[in-house]
This record gives structure tokens, sequence and C-alpha cells, in this order.
């Protein structure tokens, strides 16, 4: 539902929100309207023949959804390799953070990153890998 809402150029805030706004219809309708035709058919029928038209109905209900067309998700050219990359910054980013903890934890300075040549400024993740001022016994910064 969310490929076609998107082909059709809805966002898939919009589309999520339309989708689960059906789903609730879907079950409330169900809720109602269940029990009501449940009544009319045993009334009409009698409870055996009631129950088995329900059996008949349950079997037969999903085969219109068998029928359906089914789409294979249309893949983009990076094929995921950028949600993989993003994992892989994230995690290299939880193992510094844990090794600075650890070396910090066992009274060592941690090693600071080999600098880049391709950057003038320091990154964000190298900031918190430098070893921060500290005052030594006469109170000046080391």
């Amino acid at each position: 539902m969310l490929a076609t809402a998107a082909e059709k150029g809805w966002c898939a805030r919009d589309a999520s929100d339309a989708i689960a706004a059906l789903n609730m219809q879907a079950w409330t309708l169900g809720a109602f309207i269940g029990p009501l035709l449940g009544a009319a058919l045993t009334q009409l029928l009698g409870f055996r023949r009631a129950s088995s038209a329900l059996g008949v109905a349950l079997v037969l209900a999903p085969l219109p959804m068998l029928m359906l067309p089914v789409r294979a998700r249309a893949r983009n050219a990076w094929g995921g390799a950028r949600r993989r990359g993003r994992a892989m910054l994230l995690e290299e980013a939880l193992m510094r953070n844990v090794a600075a903890d650890v070396w910090l934890a066992e009274g060592e300075d941690p090693p600071l990153p080999p600098p880049l040549e391709s950057f003038s400024k320091p990154r964000a993740d190298q900031l918190h890998m430098q070893r921060p001022p500290r005052l030594d016994h006469a109170g000046t910064l080391t």
C-alpha cells in the first residue's frame, strides 16, 4: 500500500495515516456487522448450517487476495548501501565511545585519531577523542 501511495505522490506519513485509518474502520465495521450477520444467519439457517456457512466463508475469503497482482518492490541504485553505511558509521562511533570510556576508567588517555589531510577542521567524531585539559597539583592547566 505504501508503494502505491508513493507512486500517487503521497508522502509516507500521510499514506501510513490513511492506511491506519482504513485498518481501524475495517476492524470496527467487522465488530459491528459480524454479530448482526451471524444472528441473521442463525435465525434463517439454524445453528449448524450457519456455522458451516461461516466456515466455508472463512475458507473462501482469502481467495480474492490471492488473485491480486503482486509487484516486486523497485530497488534503488544504492541497493540499501546507504543504510548499511550509516549502520557501520554508528557502530564505529559506538566502539570509539566504549573504548574511550574503558581507557578513561583505567586512568589512561585515549589515543588521538590520526589527522585527516582532507579536512582542515577536526570532525565532530574526533572532538570527543581529544584529551580534556586537567589541573595539576599546583592548579595550572596541563
